[in-house]
């Protein structure tokens, strides 16, 4: 609930602030024209109407919502671009600026010849050693301000006003209130007056002469010393905080639904697949690979998930079979090695029999081997011997014929 008040409080401060700011707007872009004027014009100095009134009449002629220019000299003469003159020394605005040497604006004030509101500006011609050399006076025609703070709506029946220095309605929807002061108006209006007084721009709450509680936000139009009013009936405002509330309450509620009809889909589009993927796995890691593959819809994350699955369990399959047909080819050479020992069992026992039998040979062969050896020993002794005796033949004999050569 506060936070709604300050909301709406807030929303209600913007809406002022707004059109106080096109408001000052207005009266600055015409206080500008004429300081622009005056800077470019520095014979405006010699305070001479003569030089000032043509230029203003040009300058008028341009500006639909400029009434009339006017020359004002240092004691406060009065020289209009219609040709009007009199004497304005004592005028508000006129003695404001000579004392000052600062612009003035007036409140929106009644013309006496015409009947018709005005705004009058004052802006000061200024000497280069600083005294002042006259005013230029401006007349305005206040339409588009009125216009624009007739328009305003707060609610169903919220509206603006503008008030003055003092307190005196300027701008009211009710054309009877427009030159009365607040006090005939506004029941509290001195406690209005006072918030307003302390603040450039705030909340405030009062009741009409009428006894009407009312809510407003106000906010001082620049420097000029307007303040500018949108109030509303307190009532209407407190129902269009009920039915804040109210759209507030639905709001949630449809975004509860929506948020609901969101995780469903969700559940639906994207955690039923995992959940069979899951699954899947599951009787995957179980060793069960009659799994039958998973549908791919589209190329989102969980059909990449899904395929990735499918070419797994798809790669499990081949590598079992290729383990069971490996199995099956172990197992066949298993039984042909199986017949193979047999063979060799049996071939072992003929090759013990060949052996027993070689051995024997070879024992027979060895008695052989070593009764040649005897032999040889015994007739290598007599190879020796008779060689000896061979030996000793032939050196008899050269003994023998070494003798009979002598003789």
């Amino acid at each position: 609930m506060q936070t709604l008040r300050t909301e709406r409080d807030h929303n209600q401060l913007q809406l002022v602030q707004a059109h106080s700011n096109a408001i000052q707007q207005f009266i600055n872009q015409k206080i500008s024209l004429v300081d622009n004027t005056i800077q470019a014009h520095p014979e405006f100095q010699q305070s001479q109407a003569g030089q000032i009134l043509p230029v203003l009449k040009e300058l008028k002629s341009s500006f639909d919502d400029i009434e009339l220019f006017s020359f004002v000299n240092p004691d406060g003469f009065i020289q209009q671009t219609d040709g009007v003159t009199m004497d304005g020394s004592a005028f508000n605005n006129i003695k404001q600026v000579k004392a000052s040497k600062k612009t003035a604006v007036s409140d929106i004030i009644t013309q006496e010849n015409t009947g018709k509101p005005i705004i009058i500006i004052d802006i000061p011609i200024l000497k280069t050693d600083g005294d002042i050399a006259g005013e230029i006076q401006a007349v305005l025609d206040p339409s588009q301000i009125i216009g624009l703070i007739e328009n305003i709506h707060y609610g169903e029946s919220g509206y603006g006003f503008l008030v003055g220095r003092d307190g005196t309605i300027l701008i009211h929807r009710d054309k009877k209130l427009i030159g009365k002061n607040m006090d005939s108006y506004i029941r509290s209006a001195n406690m209005l007056k006072n918030q307003i007084n302390q603040g450039a721009t705030g909340n405030a709450e009062y009741a009409l002469a009428d006894g009407t509680s009312t809510q407003a936000a106000y906010t001082s139009v620049g420097d000029i010393g307007w303040h500018l009013i949108i109030a509303a009936p307190a009532k209407e405002v407190l129902q269009q905080q009920n039915a804040a509330i109210r759209n507030s309450i639905v709001i949630i509620l449809v975004s509860c639904l929506f948020i609901i009809l969101i995780a469903y889909l969700i559940g639906s589009y994207v955690l039923k697949p995992l959940l069979l993927i899951s699954a899947s796995m599951r009787r995957a890691a179980a060793g069960d690979f009659t799994v039958q593959k998973l549908a791919t819809r589209n190329q989102d994350e969980v059909s990449q998930l899904s395929e990735s699955l499918n070419g797994m369990i798809d790669n499990l399959r081949s590598l079992i079979g290729d383990v069971i047909h490996t199995t099956e080819n172990v197992a066949g050479s298993v039984e042909q090695i199986s017949l193979a020992t047999d063979e060799i069992a049996q071939g072992n026992s003929y090759q013990a029999e060949s052996s027993q039998r070689m051995a024997d040979l070879f024992q027979s062969l060895t008695v052989s081997i070593q009764s040649v050896a005897n032999k040889a020993g015994e007739a290598s002794a007599l190879v020796k011997e008779s060689v000896e005796l061979a030996n000793a033949w032939r050196g008899d004999r050269q003994r023998f014929y070494s003798g009979h050569g002598s003789n």
